[in-house]
């Protein structure tokens, strides 16, 4: 999963150290995207840890602590004749 942050152009890519996996969510957050994972966009106001230094140009590892005000919506990824 990756974040991007409104306004700029960072992009923050969600990690679990614990884990060692590459995605791990709030039960809230992955809860909406359960019935289509690639074909849902999550907004809301997402608190995260840096898991690296930010480094100007490249996506920064973090794992997500909380997230409030979410709102999910359905891409349509239906050819188009």
């Amino acid at each position: 999963m990756r974040i991007l942050i409104t306004g700029t152009t960072r992009v923050l890519g969600v990690f679990d150290i614990l884990k060692n996996t590459s995605e791990s969510l709030p039960a809230d957050v992955e809860g909406l995207f359960k019935d289509a994972p690639f074909e849902t966009i999550v907004s809301g106001t997402f608190e995260v840890c840096p898991l690296m230094k930010f480094y100007e140009g490249e996506m920064q590892l973090v794992c997500v602590d909380r997230a409030s005000e979410l709102t999910a919506r359905r891409i349509d990824r239906t050819p188009r004749k």
